[in-house]
């Protein structure tokens, strides 16, 4: 007697259709779980500046409100040194998890790459992915002489000397160990350098050290190279402010802190 019994199985159709359902529903996973890593390096780093900023603050109740003083000398070990007494003595700290990677050929990092200075008394080698804000040291004079008049009068100097502490930055995520922002920086065209669409500014470096994409919710590995300045930009940073606290920044919006003593914010920023 013929077997009239139904065969079960999958025809080629049916089986790429499944194996292509099962790929959508992985890409999303490792979407999704792209995203997590993300953001939690994210808070972690700003678990970094807000041990940082506590580390500053009793630097200062130590030193009746001094702000850091600036020595870039051969021996200077500038905030890093100062503060490494009131941070656990912790290096991991200055480091953000998503700008770890210390094999960095030159002193510069980038948005995934940690900076890194060398002092001469101790000798070590520091590394980091924060930059102070400059205008919070206490003086400017550096190997090349001291800063003119008008640059110095930007100095905040001392803590009661910051008028507006819940917008003043002290760290942000940096590709150099400080910066001193104008309001007449421009904005940087590639957010993995920090580099600037112009060569021309002080000498003391300008907002662009912090102009990089490093938590605006891509790697920061693929940071945009190539960005159109005219428009709004694209990405943002971890900052930790005067009062204390930590906050994302957009980077469009790094020019409506107050960077420095003489700050108003420019409306519109610099195109």
């Amino acid at each position: 007697m013929p077997n009239h019994r139904k065969k079960f199985g999958f025809n080629l159709i049916e089986l790429l259709l499944v194996i292509a359902i099962i790929a959508i529903l992985a890409a999303m996973l490792l979407a999704g779980l792209s995203k997590a890593k993300l953001k939690a390096m994210q808070i972690q780093c700003l678990g970094n500046l807000k041990q940082l900023v506590l580390a500053e603050k009793m630097y200062l109740d130590d030193n009746q409100e001094n702000c850091i003083e600036y020595d870039f000398s051969g021996n200077s070990q500038l905030w890093m040194g100062r503060l490494i007494d009131y941070q656990g003595k912790l290096d991991a700290v200055r480091l953000c998890p998503a700008a770890n990677d210390t094999n960095a050929i030159k002193a510069f990092g980038t948005a995934d790459k940690a900076w890194h200075i060398k002092s001469k008394a101790p000798v070590k080698l520091w590394y980091g992915s924060y930059g102070l804000n400059g205008w919070l040291y206490s003086n400017l004079t550096n190997r090349f002489g001291a800063m003119p008049a008008i640059d110095q009068d930007k100095l905040f100097r001392k803590e009661s000397g910051i008028p507006m502490p819940t917008q003043t930055p002290v760290f942000a995520d940096s590709i150099w160990v400080d910066g001193w922002p104008r309001t007449d920086n421009e904005p940087a065209s590639d957010l993995y350098l920090g580099i600037q669409k112009s060569s021309a500014g002080p000498f003391f470096g300008p907002l662009g050290r912090m102009l990089i994409d490093r938590h605006g919710g891509i790697p920061a590995s693929n940071a945009p190279t190539g960005v159109d300045t005219t428009q709004r930009l694209p990405g943002a940073i971890n900052v930790a402010c005067s009062d204390g606290h930590v906050e994302l920044a957009k980077l469009e919006n790094l020019w409506n802190f107050y960077w420095n003593r003489t700050w108003v914010p420019p409306n519109p920023r610099p195109p």
